[in-house]
């Protein structure tokens, strides 16, 4: 009996040094599996958590397209989440892409914007549109346009028809404006000064107003040289205003055709794509 208490005894030694050597171990290993589990987590929604700092840098370089693609990852975060971390990177990407909906409505109410990226911003705001983003309260301000004497809501039409409205605004514009200069041109003349001081004097102004810019593209035959040229033959000192004024309406209609050649084909574009916007 006494052996056998004595194995016990040393039993219970060895189980208790035991414990106190390898539990600190086992602790670490634990706490190991615990780090790893926690890594292979972050690694698995690390491009979610990264989402809105990409969509800022893509909308700050213009290339919506892949804001659009950054925002699609966080779409995966439910509503009804309980992680505030995911729970604030999905309202950051939502700020995002709000501001990518303003950074594309502003570019399709620009007139000077190239047609392939009109077309790329109406083809990008559908699909943001198309995305569940969270409505927010706005200023009222925000979505619409004044063009001339004309106030265009983009948020009232799909984006096609808005950025159809709001070009061909650019385009009545620019061309009342040509009718405008045109007629000033005409009255300056009979009240009794030259062609050629009239056209430099208007070139000044159109120089200096970007809208009027638009309006004057170069065509032969429509500079100072040609305007001379017009003018030359034989007209008598009496009659030389009828002509002058003659000229000067001639120019104009060089200068709307021109208007019309360069925008034509860009609202036709624009109104191609409203329509299989529509048929969509």
């Amino acid at each position: 009996e006494g052996r056998m208490d004595s194995l016990e005894d040393l039993a219970l030694i060895c189980s208790r040094q035991a414990k106190s050597s390898f539990k600190p171990l086992l602790d670490n290993t634990n706490e190991v599996r615990k780090v790893q589990s926690a890594l292979s987590v972050l690694h698995r929604v690390g491009q979610i958590l990264q989402a809105p700092h990409l969509m800022r840098q893509h909308l700050e370089n213009g290339r919506f397209s892949e804001a659009l693609k950054a925002y699609r990852r966080v779409l995966v975060i439910d509503d009804h989440c309980n992680i505030d971390l995911l729970n604030h990177v999905k309202a950051k990407a939502g700020d995002a892409a709000r501001e990518a909906r303003r950074d594309l409505e502003s570019r399709l109410a620009q007139d000077k914007v190239p047609l392939a990226s009109l077309l790329d911003g109406i083809r990008d705001l559908n699909e943001l549109l198309e995305l569940d983003v969270p409505h927010v309260q706005e200023d009222e301000n925000i979505g619409k346009y004044v063009v001339g004497d004309q106030t265009i809501n983009v948020r009232d039409h799909a984006p096609a028809l808005s950025c159809l409205l709001l070009q061909a605004a650019y385009f009545k514009l620019i061309v009342q404006k040509t009718i405008e200069v045109a007629d000033k041109n005409a009255h300056r003349i009979y009240e009794g000064e030259t062609l050629v001081s009239v056209q430099g004097s208007t070139a000044s102004d159109v120089s200096a107003s970007d809208t009027a810019e638009t309006a004057s593209t170069t065509h032969p035959g429509s500079d100072k040289d040609s305007t001379a040229g017009i003018s030359k033959g034989s007209k008598s000192s009496g009659n030389q205003w009828k002509y002058d004024v003659l000229d000067g309406r001639v120019i104009a209609t060089i200068k709307a055709v021109d208007v019309v050649r360069s925008w034509l084909p860009r609202l036709l574009h624009i109104g191609t794509s409203a329509r299989e916007e529509e048929k969509r």
